[in-house]
């Protein structure tokens, strides 16, 4: 197993959803009056930038560290309080269709591609007397093998206080309901950053359908064409009945030509086809709203949409707009920001995008084969240690993360260009 430590990007990926500066406690300092106190590190701002995707794909360590220290939330308890209420629920991350079982990864990771083998004429019902037959030949199968053999960890770490602990609860319940709430606090940390991986790897998808394939519809430019509606701007198509109607259409189309056992939707190494189990069909928030009420609400039988179902994210990488602030709701979740993808330049060129900084605009949507995209949560541990001068244990829960993008399976990008 290979690992490249990618904290950073990790941690910049995880502002970038937040929508805020990622903080870390990197220390402590000793202030005027001789006292340590802990120092913080903001990561990013949480707007829009390049992400350095080229990184996450196979390779990587990665280590959450808990956004407040351990004085922060056991100072926030009352000693002997009466009463206490957790407010915590379990964090699930957006895109579901790309995590793939602990038990099914094998298989997944090791793969076997088939081509068409040679058809030959079929000389049984054409014999010809004295004519000598050729019965001895080998014909090797035509098969390509990958495999993927590379993972990253996720680490999240928590302090518990114990001193502090057995004062601050009344009872034994209470005690375990506040532990429950720090615990499920540090799986939804995790979570949020198996959640960043998600961002990381359908955009990095998009982008080599987009730009390394060159497996890209762009679907305003095909119905102006169509149409003759040369008026028809991004913003007006995202309000268009005809325009969903017609996208729509094109996404049907796409997914049974997928069927079909080509090379048209894929890097072009070896012919696949996606049968209508694999196929799946990822679409911008913005855009999958307006053809549930376009286009969707407008048929009297959901599956009359003709594609099926599909699955939403509210946007590929960022939320906030560089400069914006929270209080200003125009700036949050804009078209603009949530629709753009932005991937560092990479010298090795590992996606295939090239080596130069990449920025992707008016990114729609992606139709995969499930199996171009996955990702499992493969392992778990805890761990953890007793500091007895200062009373406290840290735990650290460890999860061993696997990812997978192959271009040798079908990938399209739908982009309102």
């Amino acid at each position: 197993m290979k690992f490249e430590n990618v904290v950073s990007l990790t941690q910049n990926a995880c502002a970038q959803i937040l929508g805020k500066g990622y903080q870390i406690c990197t220390g402590t300092t000793t202030d005027s009056d001789g006292n340590k106190v802990p120092t913080y590190q903001t990561i990013g701002d949480g707007a829009l930038t390049h992400l350095d995707s080229s990184r996450l794909i196979d390779v990587g360590e990665d280590v959450l560290n808990a956004e407040n220290a351990v004085d922060r939330y056991v100072g926030s308890l009352i000693t002997q309080m009466s009463k206490m209420v957790n407010v915590i629920d379990e964090y699930e991350p957006e895109i579901p269709s790309i995590m793939v079982d602990a038990s099914e990864w094998g298989g997944f990771q090791q793969r076997e591609y088939f081509s068409p083998q040679e058809l030959i004429q079929d000389e049984m019902y054409n014999l010809i007397d004295g004519n000598v037959y050729e019965d001895h030949r080998f014909y090797k199968p035509r098969t390509t093998g990958k495999v993927f053999a590379e993972g990253k960890t996720i680490m999240c770490p928590i302090s518990i206080v114990r001193e502090q602990l057995f004062e601050s609860f009344r009872s034994w319940a209470q005690m375990d309901k506040f532990l429950s709430g720090i615990y499920q606090n540090v799986r939804n940390t995790v979570m949020l950053g198996v959640q960043a991986y998600q961002h990381m790897l359908v955009s990095a998808g998009y982008a080599i359908a987009h730009t390394a394939t060159q497996k890209v519809v762009h679907l305003l430019t095909e119905y102006k064409a169509l149409s003759g509606d040369n008026t028809m701007s991004a913003e007006k198509a995202l309000v268009s009945k005809e325009f969903y109607q017609f996208a729509g259409m094109r996404i049907a189309e796409i997914k049974d030509n997928m069927r079909i056992w080509s090379t048209a939707y894929n890097n072009g190494s070896v012919p696949q086809f996606t049968n209508k189990k694999r196929s799946k069909v990822l679409l911008l928030s913005k855009f999958g709203r307006g053809m549930k009420f376009f286009a969707k609400a407008d048929t009297f039988n959901k599956d009359e949409l003709g594609f099926g179902d599909f699955e939403t994210i509210a946007s590929w990488q960022a939320t906030k707009t560089a400069g914006a602030e929270p209080s200003d709701p125009d700036e949050i979740f804009n078209y603009e920001t949530v629709s753009t993808i932005m991937i560092k330049g990479d010298p090795d060129n590992k996606l295939g995008i090239g080596t130069a900084d990449l920025t992707l605009t008016n990114c729609l949507g992606l139709i995969y084969d499930e199996r171009a995209i996955g990702m499992t949560l493969d392992k778990e541990k805890t761990t953890s240690n007793y500091t007895a001068i200062a009373d406290f244990w840290n735990e650290y829960l460890h999860k061993l993360v696997n990812y997978i993008v192959d271009a040798n399976c079908n990938m399209v990008a739908l982009a309102l260009d």
